[in-house]
């Protein structure tokens, strides 16, 4: 009797050993990081350093928000290796962003399409 009820167990068992890491992942909410475009330069919330390191863990998720604060100028928000894009901003407009950061540790470039000569710098996965 009792082997028959640990044989019984054994694939609920397997069963929430499969599901449990998978609800976990789903459940992660993104870190947050927001930018501000303005002076023709990004600037994360709290920094002062024009066009700032952007460093992300591997396999994070991310909600990256962009704020332009450039009168009468376009700015988006791009991270072309890894398909991150926000939409061409206006005045005043905020857009946002999420994506899971590859596993493995590497440097990308960031830019604003518009003004990728200005608006660039470096996303370090550390």
């Amino acid at each position: 009797m009792r082997i028959r009820s640990l044989w019984l167990s054994v694939p609920v068992l397997a069963a929430a050993i499969v599901t449990l890491p998978l609800l976990a992942t789903a459940r992660q909410e993104p870190r947050e990081i927001g930018l501000v475009a303005r002076q023709m330069a990004f600037y994360l919330d709290e920094d002062t350093a024009p066009n700032p390191v952007i460093r992300l863990k591997p396999g994070e998720r991310v909600r990256l928000t962009l704020k332009n604060e450039d009168k009468g100028v376009l700015h988006d928000f791009t991270i072309r290796d890894l398909g991150v894009a926000t939409a061409t901003l206006k005045t005043s407009e905020t857009a946002s962003v999420v994506f899971e950061v590859p596993r493995r540790t590497a440097n990308y470039r960031y830019a604003c399409r518009p003004h990728s000569k200005m608006m660039a710098g470096d996303v370090a996965v550390e």
